[in-house]
């Protein structure tokens, strides 16, 4: 179940705007399975997603080195045991910002609010393996 947590900031406006892009592939997957897949966040394709940015890594070694390593490595290894749904907050959708990531003639745009996803989530769910290192919420 989908619950609110201190860590995470709740919009002032719970009927913001988000926005997914995606594959056409995975949004028939999506249709199919009725469920969000969650792949793993070492799989997204980019070596620094999930991580710190170079200068917190440079103010950790400067600051505390024999700390630095370790949590770099740390970091590294807890993105194999985190999962993510990726969604941009916006009024309006942005493909300047999407075509970094993502072919234009071959995806499909989502649109929700922040309430609508939270109250989806929220309902009884189940979370299944899936064979290429993902989770998939039913």
């Amino acid at each position: 179940m989908a619950t609110e947590h201190d860590l995470f900031e709740t919009p002032d406006n719970r009927d913001v705007k988000l926005w997914r892009f995606m594959s056409l592939p995975k949004f028939l997957s999506l249709l199919d399975l009725q469920s969000i897949y969650f792949p793993r966040a070492d799989l997204l394709g980019d070596p620094l997603e999930g991580t710190v940015t170079q200068m917190t890594q440079l103010v950790r070694q400067q600051n505390v080195p024999e700390f630095a390593t370790g949590m770099s490595q740390a970091i590294l290894a807890l993105r194999k045991q985190l999962f993510v749904s990726c969604w941009h907050e916006n009024d309006h959708e942005s493909a300047a910002f999407w075509g970094l990531f993502v072919c234009i003639l071959q995806n499909m745009k989502l649109d929700t609010t922040f309430q609508s996803l939270l109250k989806n989530l929220s309902k009884q769910s189940m979370w299944l393996p899936m064979p290429n290192n993902g989770l998939s919420m039913l």
